[in-house]
């Protein structure tokens, strides 16, 4: 059995785009076992999919040198972080092949050292590829190392996917009619104000639709801000339950992050609000023959940001309500020609 290292990046929305890479490295090196090390922000995503044969969870300790051993030897071994830490942690592992990126932090001299082959920095002046392209399939390029014909433009997910399998309880609502609303985002900047999430609930509950806030651990005063609306809060305390929410759903509206994309992936349309860079480039859903897929942006979005803002804290707040509200009535117009094909079941092909 061959084996392949795989370090995802970091967090869970970059960690998602990239998803597709596993499956194309299991089929490249079939038949083999695939190994994630991640950091403790990722390690549940990659403990639940089935892609993944082990996870090795990292902190900021260096590996002992009986530790590196105990990892054995790998064929491959891939790293789609740029960081410093993850380069040296890929190269001392025991692998015949290593592929990664040169970066601000791994210049072309480490990289010539410690990868067999890597991406070079230059790959970004390439203004088609960064500005016109998915980050699914800018990510590709480093499966393209190894195989020159992997494309991917977004992938999906199905329940056959997930290793573990989805609670058995339903949670509490009906499904079918019912949208499912996340609020919160890893940054402020990334957030729709929360009285506005409220205020497109309170219209939606008036379309006779069920409303529902689902929030993470660490967004509970978002919860508690639904709760005194009267809404109903659904505290998700893993990403299987939280997919297993989403599918019992007709629709998933929020903020660019993660569960965005899981949604996404699962075939559950929806409408994401997008504040920074190019919503073409970070909106990696293309078409899906699934679900529809909308994304608004902020006209300051479509300028290309920088990556230091000076608006940035104040982003969210320039998607007016009426262009939300709107986009969601258009969304609502095709609820009865609108057909999901996979939800119950493994999608065709994840990549």
């Amino acid at each position: 059995m061959r084996r392949v290292a795989y370090f995802p990046q970091d967090r869970l929305g970059d960690a998602l785009v990239d998803i597709g890479q596993l499956p194309a490295l299991r089929r490249i090196y079939a038949p083999c076992e695939i190994t994630a090390f991640c950091t403790a922000k990722t390690q549940e995503l990659f403990r639940c999919l089935s892609w993944c044969d082990c996870v090795e969870v990292y902190g900021e300790e260096a590996w002992p040198a009986e530790q590196r051993a105990a990892f054995g030897e790998f064929e491959a071994a891939f790293n789609t972080r740029h960081d410093r830490d993850a380069f040296e942690r890929c190269a001392a592992l025991r692998a015949e092949a290593r592929y990664g990126y040169e970066t601000s932090e791994v210049p072309e001299e480490l990289c010539r050292k410690g990868y067999t082959a890597y991406l070079p920095l230059s790959m970004w002046d390439d203004t088609e590829l960064r500005w016109h392209t998915s980050v699914s399939e800018q990510g590709a390029a480093l499966v393209r190392l190894v195989d020159a014909g992997f494309h991917i433009d977004f992938p999906r997910l199905g329940l056959g996917d997930f290793r573990v399998d989805f609670p058995a309880d339903r949670p509490p609502w009906q499904g079918g009619k019912t949208v499912l609303f996340v609020p919160g985002a890893g940054t402020a900047e990334k957030r729709w104000p929360m009285e506005r999430f409220l205020e497109l609930a309170r219209y939606a509950r008036g379309e006779g639709w069920s409303v529902v806030f689902q929030t993470g651990p660490c967004e509970r005063d978002l919860g508690r801000q639904a709760a005194d609306a009267g809404f109903a809060v659904c505290d998700t305390p893993s990403l299987a339950r939280m997919a297993g929410q989403m599918l019992l759903a007709w629709c998933v509206a929020g903020n660019d992050t993660g569960p965005m994309h899981l949604a996404a992936m699962l075939g559950i349309p929806t409408l994401t609000l997008h504040f920074h860079g190019s919503g073409e480039t970070w909106f990696p859903y293309g078409s899906d023959e699934r679900a529809e897929h909308v994304a608004l942006s902020p006209g300051c979005a479509r300028a290309r940001c920088p990556d230091r803002c000076r608006e940035a804290a104040s982003c969210g707040k320039r998607i007016p309500f009426g262009t939300v509200e709107a986009a969601w009535k258009a969304l609502c117009e095709g609820e009865r020609n609108l057909k999901r094909k996979t939800t119950n079941k493994r999608s065709k092909s994840p990549c």
